[in-house]
């Protein structure tokens, strides 16, 4: 089922602010494919020969000479702990694997004897984790990288095993695809991969899509997924709703802080943008951005906490937000109900006239930054919201029924 805005008004606000994500020198001009921190100092970018690291939050970055980086692809770090990290990608010889105990400042090869091209990892704790990649095989540690096995290993789905997560030791997804571009399967496991067959069948057929990492489960039931529309679901891929298209913007990047606020970067061959949901995919606000132009896409976007952001893409691009991105236009919200909004500018109470009898109902206020401040279900059709512990500013009324969604600005004083 496809969630969308209805015809109705059309309201185009324009907020006035400081710029929310800012580009960031890397020193490279190398396409770059992953991006994570451990704390808001130190993170670490990888991409076509390159791996950098930083301990001033960005400002500076400097390569590591325990990593190779000549003829080396890097396209995915992951830290189970806040010292123990991972680096996948190829090499030379194709496998690329390397192990850091130390917050990144030493790192070990523990690369498997295979043969092969690894895209994207998955670590439940800092022993247990598995890999993906090409060659329609899953790799499995159970010690830190000391030995590897392979778990599974089929034709299904074709040579390319492009991403991989797992929420538990049993409960893991794929995404996989008969070219690496095209024809996408999302697939699962409900044993950890060693039953081969149906240990991965097939839950969900996506379009095609990019190598980019454009799927996520915050949890073993919720994850979302897709490229151009984002799809959700609840019931650990049982089954999948649409959620809404981002103005013909392909989804090239997603991430989800929580059930309810998101991010995703957009590209529709013109211009990109970063967008972010707060209210679990229904609507989503453009961020401001410091893009030049369309060339400079996002491959991924990571998020240490609510404030602290950071996303990559090609020709050395990184870009950092130190206020959860923010949202700085909403264009063309649509609505099938009116109301009207007064007081406005607005001191302690805020006055709702709405025709809304039989229809359920709730209204969240949000601030600049997307902050939900208030949730309030509506039994009346006259509500008089108290608004007097918030300081004067800015602020969004969010109205949401079974089949709509609306947005109203107003002013505290």
């Amino acid at each position: 089922m496809k969630t969308s805005l209805l015809i109705g008004c059309c309201v185009v606000w324009t907020i006035i602010a400081n710029a929310q994500w800012q580009f960031v020198n890397t020193g490279t001009d190398n396409d770059l494919y992953t991006v994570k921190f451990i704390s808001r100092d130190t993170g670490f970018i990888a991409g076509y020969a390159t791996f950098l690291q930083t301990i001033d939050g960005g400002e500076t970055w400097a390569s590591n000479p325990s990593i190779p980086q000549e003829n080396y692809i890097f396209y995915d770090i992951e830290f189970p702990s806040k010292n123990v990290g991972y680096l996948v990608g190829s090499g030379p010889n194709n496998v690329a694997v390397f192990k850091t105990v130390d917050r990144g400042q030493s790192w070990l090869d523990v690369s498997p004897i295979w043969s092969s091209v690894f895209y994207n990892a998955s670590f439940l704790n800092v022993d247990t984790g598995f890999i993906s990649g090409l060659g329609s095989k899953i790799y499995k540690t159970f010690d830190g990288g000391e030995s590897w096995e392979v778990v599974f290993s089929s034709s299904l789905g074709g040579p390319y095993y492009r991403w991989i997560q797992f929420t538990s030791v049993d409960t893991g997804y794929v995404g996989a695809s008969e070219t690496g571009y095209a024809d996408a399967l999302l697939l699962k496991t409900t044993d950890g991969g060693l039953n081969l067959d149906p240990a991965w069948p097939t839950v969900f057929t996506l379009p095609p899509f990019s190598s980019n990492k454009n799927f996520q489960f915050l949890t073993t039931k919720i994850g979302y997924a897709g490229i151009n529309d984002i799809y959700k679901t609840v019931n650990e891929g049982g089954s999948w709703s649409e959620l809404t298209v981002l103005n013909n913007s392909l989804s090239m990047a997603l991430f989800f802080l929580s059930e309810d606020t998101g991010y995703t970067a957009g590209n529709d061959g013109f211009a990109s943008a970063i967008y972010k949901t707060f209210d679990g995919g229904n609507l989503w606000f453009q961020c401001e951005t410091q893009y030049p132009d369309s060339q400079y896409y996002i491959n991924e976007i990571y998020f240490l906490d609510k404030d602290y952001g950071y996303a990559v893409g090609p020709f050395g691009v990184f870009m950092k937000t130190t206020n959860g991105g923010g949202f700085t236009e909403i264009d063309d919200l649509v609505s099938d109900v009116t109301f009207s909004l007064h007081p406005n500018p607005a001191k302690d109470q805020l006055i709702l006239s709405l025709k809304l009898s039989g229809i359920r109902s709730e209204v969240t206020i949000i601030d600049l930054l997307g902050t939900e401040l208030l949730t309030l279900s509506l039994d009346t059709p006259d509500p008089i919201i108290d608004i007097s512990f918030l300081p004067p500013g800015i602020y969004f009324l969010h109205l949401k029924t079974d089949s709509s969604n609306t947005l109203r600005k107003f002013v505290k004083r």
